[in-house]
């Protein structure tokens, strides 16, 4: 069995839809829990780490992660798309999801945090504690997403065990390839100012000006209620009408157990704290009664 190897170049973990933002130049910021020094500035073995032009600035992996969080979030989801109308669909963008999506050359780990959230559209949709932000000078996205399952926390190091599939190889070599002089050129777009403001043209991989997404390459997994479209259109009306009796059924039963366990819940809570009073006055009681009996035995001595 093959040990696993580093690949040069450190990753970056981060959520939907800030990874795909971030790939396609949108914006450029990374809200984190501490600050941190990229380039010449840092200790680093060589050839562990991508430095980007004249030791300024490291190159790391764009990796996305399989939390829904902020996919879920309707309101969140809506603002960013009302300034970046290119981002992707959520069914998109969670095709992405455990994949590396492309490199940005980070330049400042020591952002302060309310700066970051003012200078990038991004960030500024959404708040968050964490008092450091590193911003990024410029971001290349590959043309379509690989796969790479297993993220960390903070910034780890790409190995080339991680790719998954038989191109594992050509994958991490298309990789350090975005990170070169020439990756410019081979990337399928991104990048733009520090800001992190740019759209159309710096929309990339994740969210083309026309409006579509390199990431339709990535068949997205059929939601629950299509799944369910797809099989009531194979089926005749009376059995389709039988299987909605028997799923509201089945919900107004759950339901009703929900109700229950809540009631049961709040009924054993009450008789707690009925027993505790009760064993704080039967306590109170006995104090009560302890102190009669000395004070009697003090006046018969």
């Amino acid at each position: 069995m093959a040990s696993k190897q580093r690949i040069g170049l450190r990753a970056l973990t981060m959520q939907q839809p800030f990874a795909a933002a971030l790939a396609a130049g949108v914006g450029l910021y990374s809200r984190r829990g501490r600050a941190t020094k990229f380039g010449h500035q840092a200790k680093h073995k060589a050839g562990e780490r991508a430095i980007g032009p004249d030791g300024e600035g490291e190159w790391l992996a764009i990796h996305c992660g399989q939390n829904n969080e902020h996919l879920n979030n309707g309101p969140l989801m809506k603002r960013i798309r009302e300034f970046w109308p290119e981002c992707p669909s959520n069914e998109e963008l969670k095709a992405a999801q455990r994949c590396i999506l492309g490199v940005a050359l980070f330049v400042d780990g020591t952002v302060a945090g309310r700066t970051a959230s003012a200078a990038c559209p991004v960030l500024r949709e959404y708040p968050c504690s964490k008092p450091i932000a590193w911003r990024a000078s410029e971001a290349r996205a590959l043309k379509l997403p690989v796969q790479y399952p297993k993220g960390q926390v903070q910034v780890w190091h790409v190995f080339d065990t991680g790719f998954v599939g038989p191109h594992g190889q050509r994958d991490a070599g298309k990789l350090l390839a975005l990170t070169t002089t020439t990756g410019k050129a081979n990337a399928s777009g991104g990048g733009g100012g520090g800001s992190g403001g740019g759209r159309g043209e710096q929309a990339g991989a994740l969210g083309s000006p026309s409006g579509t997404s390199k990431l339709r390459g990535v068949k997205p997994e059929p939601s629950q209620l299509q799944k369910r479209k797809q099989r009531e259109s194979t089926m005749s009306s009376a059995k389709v009408k039988e299987e909605q009796k028997t799923r509201r059924q089945t919900k107004h039963k759950k339901k009703k157990q929900k109700m229950k366990k809540e009631t049961k819940r709040t009924k054993t809570a009450i008789v707690a704290v009925k027993k505790e009073k009760t064993t704080a006055r039967s306590s109170a009681g006995t104090r009560k009664s302890t102190r009669r009996v000395t004070t009697r035995r003090k006046v018969v001595r």
